[in-house]
């Protein structure tokens, strides 16, 4: 029928578009066939594109593929240089080929630098290029240098020596070969002692030129002292020897060492420690404890033997010889005991007299110390050491003064602050000593400065007295004698009528958040003596309309503050109720300043206690007609104070200890 067709036969158009298809389909491959791509560089290696992409990738393959192309497909120059270049890298390890393929096709290029590196490895020894190409062509430093090759030359990656990668760029330039890497790699294992022994040589613009035996001789260390055997055959020792003690000496003159006076030093230091005897001097006087900031002319002459006895100049003058005239009998008997060793006795002694070298010229310092006590001459005379003068010597408190001088001042060699008082022992024989102030060594010193107001005198000399025949007669043999001294400075301060007149503090704030800054010291600027641990004391014209006799702060204010304590006392006592009150109340308020505070025991600044039961001046019910203190039950002042060093916390010793460094006093710290 008309618009219907059998199943399964085409219609006539049908046909006729297939028929159409197939023609365009041959027409089509014959036109493929005629524009065939170019091979490419899979093409031409095909067996290095397998290998790269069955172990590093296919896409890694790919990426190798478009770096060594242009942008047409064809292998570029540079690629064909590479892929041959890769060719023996793959001889090398399918790592090292891997290693060298991710660099490029993560640079996504080819460095010719790079490829000039690649191609001196490739020439240098295989296992070394093995080693060299771990990492590919990375160059973390960029110093032209491959990861790989520096690690193999032992240089950090990251951070090579700049004087060994010049080296190996030009050793790399035709490839390396065994003799340059072992210099490179001997290089790369120095320490910062053993390159300044490489500068002084001027090995490495020996080894620009080339690499001799003689120069990798030099560069080694056959003792494995620190010495190379370049610069032990320059000071003419042995360099199969160890030398440590030279060495040692070497590294503390730092770059003097071989140069100048130093290379003398050095050289005379060698001979030295080759001869026994000389050596053992040397080393018992400290004569080779010598660095670069120190080191002279004279160091030098000190290891000679200008007499040629045996005996080293500085010997000689340790004896109190002429180092200019032969002492063959002194020699001989030095001699001996070097070939026999000095007894325990003598080289403890020596040791210590080593030691304390350091402090020659110094007024107060140990060696000032033992001139005074004779120690140095005693030694010398009778040839021997005994164990009283070695102990002598020795500083058993760790302070500052030696246990001979302890014992001939009068304080404990085993303590540093004998009395408790706050003042070092060393301080108090020394700088305080030295300004004239009467300290004790079998006491515990107080020193108080005495300002007055305009028109108010200073406190009496019974005043004095009394106080001062207090603190030495009542404190218990526990506590023992107080040396109170009073110094009396002629200037007239500002008058003060109350605490708040004195000390200037925020009075809108909690105690627990008042901070250090916000409370100034109020006797900063008074004071005229600052940095001795003084206390002080002002006399002052009438307090509070006479209401109120004395002050000071109490701990907890002058911890907060961190202040120093001070004391005020109404100065018109005396003429008012009498010296003696005057002094009672100085003593009162004194007590509050040496560590009693009014919260330590009920009876202090208050009337609940009676006199009888504490009697004490801290005690308001005291008749304040005499000076004392509580020695005893229920509360015991001066064991109080001495517990609290007698104030000591809140006094500055800043300035003495100044003084003891210095080596001498500034007579202007007192008024």
């Amino acid at each position: 029928m008309p618009g219907k067709r059998r199943e399964g036969t085409p219609s006539g158009h049908l046909l006729a578009v297939l028929g159409l298809v197939a023609v365009l389909a041959v027409a089509g491959c014959a036109g493929l066939a005629g524009d065939a791509d170019p091979p490419g560089p899979e093409d031409e290696h095909p067996e290095l594109f397998s290998a790269v992409g069955e172990s590093a990738g296919n896409e890694t393959a790919d990426a190798l593929a478009v770096v060594v192309t242009d942008d047409s497909g064809e292998l570029t120059a540079e690629g064909e240089r590479f892929l041959e270049l890769l060719d023996a890298v793959d001889d090398r390890g399918p790592h090292q080929r891997d290693a060298v393929v991710r660099s490029v096709t993560t640079e996504e290029r080819l460095d010719a630098d790079a490829l000039d590196a690649l191609d001196s490895l490739l020439a240098s020894p295989d296992a070394f290029a093995a080693d060299a190409l771990e990492d590919g062509l990375d160059d973390t430093a960029g110093d032209g240098l491959l990861d790989g090759e520096a690690a193999a030359l032992g240089l950090d990656q990251a951070e090579p020596d700049d004087r060994i990668v010049d080296l190996a760029r030009q050793y790399r330039e035709e490839g390396y070969d065994g003799d340059e890497l072992a210099v490179l790699q001997r290089l790369a294992e120095l320490e910062a002692f053993e390159w300044r022994q490489v500068e002084e040589l001027g090995l490495l613009a020996d080894l620009s030129d080339g690499v001799t035996e003689t120069e990798r001789r030099s560069l080694e260390d056959d003792s494995g002292d620190g010495l190379l055997n370049g610069m032990a055959e320059e000071l003419g020792v042995d360099s199969d020897r160890e030398r440590d003690e030279l060495v040692m000496l070497a590294v503390s003159l730092e770059s003097e060492a071989f140069r100048g006076i130093g290379r003398q030093y050095l050289e005379r230091t060698a001979v030295v420690l080759d001869d026994d005897f000389a050596s053992a001097q040397a080393t018992s006087l400290g004569l080779l404890d010598i660095d670069a900031a120190t080191l002279t002319a004279d160091d030098l002459r000190a290891i000679e033997d200008d007499a040629g006895d045996g005996l080293l100049n500085a010997m000689e003058r340790e004896l109190d010889l002429d180092p200019d005239e032969a002492d063959p009998d002194v020699a001989n008997v030095a001699e001996q005991l070097a070939r026999n060793g000095y007894g325990d006795a003598e080289l403890q002694y020596i040791d210590r007299v080593i030691e304390l070298r350091e402090y020659r010229g110094h007024e107060f310092e140990y060696w000032a110390q033992a001139e005074q006590l004779g120690l140095f001459d005693e030694a010398i005379a009778n040839g021997t050491v005994t164990e009283r003068q070695r102990w002598s010597l020795e500083n058993d408190a760790s302070n500052r003064l030696l246990n001979g001088m302890e014992l001939e001042f009068g304080t404990d060699p085993e303590e540093a602050d004998t009395s408790g008082d706050g003042y070092a022992d060393h301080l108090l024989w020394g700088p305080m000593q030295a300004l004239g102030l009467d300290v004790r060594a079998d006491a515990s010193n107080v020193f108080v400065e005495v300002d007055t107001a305009e028109g108010i005198g200073p406190p009496a000399d019974e005043q004095i007295e009394a106080i001062q025949e207090a603190f030495e007669a009542e404190p218990s043999e526990s506590v023992g004698p107080i040396n109170i001294q009073f110094h009396v400075c002629h200037t007239e301060q500002d008058d003060v009528a109350s605490f708040d007149d004195m000390v200037e503090y925020p009075t809108d704030v909690p105690v627990d958040e008042i901070a250090p800054e916000d409370i100034p010291d109020p006797t900063a600027e008074n004071r005229n003596i600052t940095g001795l641990g003084f206390q002080y004391l002002l006399l002052s014209d009438g307090l509070d309309a006479g209401n109120v006799q004395g002050f000071a702060p109490s701990h907890l204010f002058m911890d907060v503050g961190k202040i120093n304590s001070f004391a005020v006392v109404d100065g018109r006592i005396s003429s008012e109720a009498g010296e003696m009150r005057q002094a009672a109340v100085i003593a009162h308020e004194l007590g509050h300043t040496l560590g009693i505070g009014a919260d330590d025991y009920t009876g202090v600044d208050s009337i609940e206690v009676p006199a009888a039961e504490y009697d004490s001046v801290m005690n308001y019910n005291h008749p304040m007609d005499e000076v004392t203190f509580s020695t005893g039950e229920p509360f015991d002042d001066y064991e109080h104070m001495a517990n609290q060093t007698f104030g000591s916390e809140y006094q500055d010793r800043s300035a003495l200890e100044s003084m003891w460094v210095e080596g001498s006093v500034d007579e202007s710290a007192l008024c």
